[in-house]
């Protein structure tokens, strides 16, 4: 009867939501439960999301970024909480000033954690000024073409779900000589982060350059 009973215990219902806001560290893990999970953190007014307990430390963040073997959360008198392969990426905007308070109270800890050198920090030109009061519309065709690639992975990610209850990650594979490349890229910033190197002091931002670069190639 025990056994009968363990049967049946009712699966974990799992959320299969890809973009999230604002989420605890708790929240973090129920999204990356399971297998091969993959999940991107996404604000265009980031100001709120690094106040968020999550951004205290990045340490968590770091290991979903890199692709840990196992996160586990275990919680007193509630069920752990296990991940296995999981990925973790954040696309967030911010305004430059509320950007530079930020770093100035919690910049230590972000970078002391090595949450800063996986960033790859873009800063956009704004056009206040140059803005014509009837922007003149332009053809679509490329962005028509980007919404249509959009539309049929998450047709392919939606079909997965159905058909398997489990999506399939795609996995990419660099040439032979792109890898060529990116040896010799690997090569040359470790020589030049080794002590009195040029670039010794930025050590922990050039450590994952070559990653940044890997993550740009797949994106493109």
């Amino acid at each position: 009867q025990l056994r009968a009973l363990q049967g049946s215990k009712p699966m974990h219902r799992q959320s299969h939501r890809l973009i999230f806001e604002n989420m605890t560290s708790n929240a973090l893990f129920e999204a990356l439960r399971g297998d091969d999970r993959s999940i991107v953190i996404l604000s265009d007014e980031a100001e709120g999301v690094y106040r968020s307990p999550l951004f205290r430390s990045g340490s968590l963040l770091n290991k979903g970024w890199d692709g840990a073997d196992t996160l586990m959360l275990d919680r007193a008198n509630r069920e752990s909480v296990t991940s296995r392969r999981p990925r973790v990426s954040s696309f967030l905007m911010i305004q430059p000033s509320v950007w530079a308070k930020t770093v100035q109270k919690n910049g230590g800890t972000l970078r002391d954690s090595g949450y800063f050198a996986r960033m790859l920090p873009a800063f956009a030109t704004s056009n206040q000024g140059f803005r014509p009061p009837s922007p003149k519309i332009t053809s679509d065709q490329c962005l028509s073409t980007f919404h249509g690639a959009i539309h049929e992975k998450l047709g392919r990610f939606a079909s997965q779900l159905h058909d398997t209850k489990k999506p399939q990650r795609t996995c990419l594979e660099f040439t032979a000589e792109a890898s060529t490349q990116l040896r010799e890229i690997t090569q040359y910033l470790e020589s030049q982060i080794a002590p009195g190197g040029r670039l010794h002091a930025s050590r922990d931002f050039v450590s994952k350059a070559t990653e940044n670069v890997c993550r740009v190639a797949a994106s493109l």
